[in-house]
């Protein structure tokens, strides 16, 4: 998956194992701890077993949104009886400017093509309002619970264009 975005190359990879420090930096930061359901700092030791852990994993699908091959996001999706479990984060330098909607789309792409009757589920706590806009934004259809909303869809394979004023600028599908 390739977009063009403001004469930029943006695409998602799987995650390797390069990537460790990588996402575990990514965990630890302040915001992204403040929105996760486990806010508590992560040690090294206990991320590299979990991490290597869930890149073997047939249950796990890490992937890693790249910009002109510089890594500025993530996203994760677990599968459950249920569905595909999706947990995603922007680097901090990055929030703002509409790359999680495409993270999401390119995302979405993967999963149609290995099984487009799998269900997307995103749970999102009530303060991480950014994200509640991100899922709407994109479709998911929104359930209220008491700590978190969670969000559903079935993927739908789209074409991702992006306006050459981006960032700050649209974003179509």
């Amino acid at each position: 998956m390739k977009a063009v975005f403001a004469m930029k190359k943006i695409y998602l990879r799987r995650a390797k194992a390069s990537d460790m420090d990588i996402f575990y930096a990514w965990r630890n930061e302040d915001e992204v701890r403040k929105n996760s359901f486990q806010k508590d700092w992560v040690k090294y030791k206990e991320h590299e077993t979990w991490f290597l852990k869930a890149l073997s994993s047939q249950k796990e699908k890490m992937y890693v949104l790249l910009v002109d091959d510089e890594r500025i996001g993530q996203i994760r999706l677990t599968l459950k009886d249920e569905g595909l479990y999706i947990t995603y984060s922007i680097a901090r330098e990055y929030r703002g400017q509409g790359y999680g909607k495409i993270l999401l789309r390119l995302m979405e792409n993967e999963v149609y093509e290995d099984n487009h009757d799998t269900k997307l589920i995103a749970e999102v706590k009530k303060q991480n309002v950014a994200s509640q806009v991100v899922f709407k934004t994109m479709g998911y259809q929104e359930t209220e619970g008491e700590e978190f909303f969670s969000y559903t869809k079935f993927p739908q394979y789209q074409k991702v264009i992006i306006e050459n004023n981006y960032p700050g600028g649209g974003y179509s599908d």
